[in-house]
């Protein structure tokens, strides 16, 4: 909730910082938004392994407290460029998403790791829903300290959270031979990510998910200029353009919001390869009508299938990793999996703000669907997992 109430607001943001020409305003937020993804891609899957060698909870704690720092310190930031260095310091100390679902994920039943990683996914878009129109109200009532502070103190509240109620009964994997100090554990990890990559199952799956997320990243961020074309066919949308852009954006997440238990039930179930097969073509055969809507009530429908769909992707993946990789390289492989997404997240939007331009938002949207269903098809041909469930 904290990191959401902030960063849809950049635009809201910059201005207050001196950043005023529309152009700059438009550069300077891709930039922010892309630089914490782009580190984390960098610095998790390290991150990850060092957690299976001293402690995944430790792993959590240092990445909320170091949200806490980076973006409480942003409350003072009078200068973008000191704003851009702390989103690049943040991404590559305080990434939290991969370490939690870690941490859970190891205390955790094996035939339950979907529904798990689900709940999870859930909690996050509950409070991707809940953060930006609370950042709104504050920013239109006080400066942007007040977001940052928002953020710092929800990191430090949830690190009080699991630093006092989270309990760590797995406990990391030491291995004979392996250094007790932190160089020895820290070029152990770096091993054990060397090891999780050989994994042929595993870079598949790492290009999977990053095909599905870099096809949706291209458009979504651009999603205003969908929106915009109603407004000379439609009254509602002429007289509240920001409510009816809000709700077409919002649609997808509320998709995901009703069906990411659903799609972690069944993949434990009913295996996880054929859950991320499933999802996956579904949702790239629903994303690129988007184009066609011939009016914004049909193309919230639309939009709320490919959420529906596209939930079914990550709690799959997360799941095929558990299933792929052993107990002691859990950390290094969902980290991995997490910079796939970041990677996609920070390229993608850089890529579709190129070609929107050149060749339409309407082309741009049929265009992102074809990674989405192409990996799909590819995961349809990969070999059976040999782990029962996956």
């Amino acid at each position: 909730m904290g990191m959401a109430a902030f960063l849809p607001a950049f635009p809201i943001i910059l201005p207050k910082l001196g950043i005023t020409e529309p152009h700059a305003v438009s550069m300077w937020t891709g930039v922010l938004t892309a630089a914490a993804p782009l580190s984390a891609a960098l610095s998790g899957p390290l991150w990850g392994a060092l957690g299976d060698r001293v402690g995944r909870k430790m792993m959590v704690l240092r990445a909320l407290l170091g949200l806490a720092v980076f973006v409480g310190v942003m409350t003072f930031i009078t200068n973008p460029w000191v704003l851009l260095l702390l989103r690049f310091g943040q991404g590559t100390f305080s990434g939290f998403i991969a370490p939690s679902l870690t941490f859970v994920s190891v205390h955790t039943d094996p035939a339950k790791q979907g529904r798990v990683a689900a709940y999870l996914q859930l909690a996050l878009l509950l409070g991707s829903i809940v953060g930006p129109p609370l950042g709104g109200k504050i920013l239109d009532h006080g400066s942007p300290a007040g977001v940052f502070g928002l953020a710092a103190i929800s990191a430090l509240f949830s690190a009080a959270v699991v630093a006092v109620l989270a309990r760590e009964t797995v406990p990391p994997a030491m291995r004979p031979g392996s250094g007790s100090n932190l160089s020895a554990a820290t070029r152990d990890a770096i091993r054990d990510v060397r090891l999780t990559l050989a994994e042929p199952l595993v870079v598949r799956l790492l290009v999977a998910v990053f095909a599905v997320r870099f096809g949706v990243s291209c458009v979504e961020p651009l999603f205003a200029n969908v929106a915009r074309r109603y407004e000379s066919t439609s009254v509602f949308v002429q007289e509240n353009f920001g409510l009816a852009n809000g709700a077409l954006y919002a649609a997808t997440g509320v998709g995901n919001l009703l069906a990411l238990p659903f799609w972690g039930h069944r993949g434990d179930r009913y295996g996880h390869r054929s859950t991320l097969v499933l999802s996956a073509l579904v949702a790239g055969v629903c994303y690129a009508p988007q184009a066609l809507a011939p009016e914004p009530w049909s193309l919230f429908v639309i939009r709320l299938l490919c959420g529906v769909f596209l939930a079914g992707v990550v709690p799959s993946a997360y799941g095929l990793m558990a299933a792929e990789t052993p107990l002691e390289r859990r950390g290094s492989a969902y980290s991995l999996t997490f910079s796939a997404i970041a990677l996609a997240n920070s390229f993608a939007p850089v890529l579709g703000g190129f070609l929107v331009d050149t060749i339409g938002i309407d082309w741009l949207i049929a265009l992102s669907a074809l990674p989405i269903v192409l990996a799909g098809l590819w995961a349809a041909r990969w070999p059976r997992p040999i782990v029962a469930g996956a």
